[in-house]
């Protein structure tokens, strides 16, 4: 799906991020068994193309969830504000993809339990040009 391979490109490539995670850190839809803390999981919503009485529009709304997760909070902190820094308001090509705008909805924490973990929803509209 092409707008997995936008928020790869883009959280993957960024120094920020890479400096507080390692590398090869970022995962679509699930991390595997066993991977180390922290990373990152994406996964998208929906495709809403717009539709207008000429046909459909020039571009396509994408509501993509971005997961950070980290045994530490202050971590989980940092990476959270290197995503934003990395996606939020972005547009340009990638991989591509012309994208119109990333643009930050909102975000809910979370800690598991279960696995000892600390973990952040953030959720972003992504417009993508058709």
């Amino acid at each position: 799906m092409e707008i997995g391979k936008v928020l790869y490109s883009l959280l993957s490539a960024d120094s920020a991020l890479t400096t507080l995670m390692g590398t090869n850190k970022v995962y679509p839809s699930f991390a595997p068994d066993k991977t180390e803390f922290p990373f990152i999981v994406y996964k998208t919503r929906s495709a809403d193309p717009v539709v207008t009485k000429n046909g459909i529009a020039d571009n396509v709304t994408f509501i993509g969830y971005i997961n950070v997760y980290s045994r530490k909070y202050d971590t989980l902190r940092d990476i959270t504000d290197a995503v934003k820094n990395a996606i939020n308001n972005y547009s340009g090509t990638v991989e591509g993809v012309t994208v119109k705008r990333i643009g930050y909805l909102d975000e809910e924490e979370f800690f598991d339990f279960d696995i000892d973990v600390h973990f952040i929803e953030l959720s972003y509209r992504i417009k993508l040009e058709n």
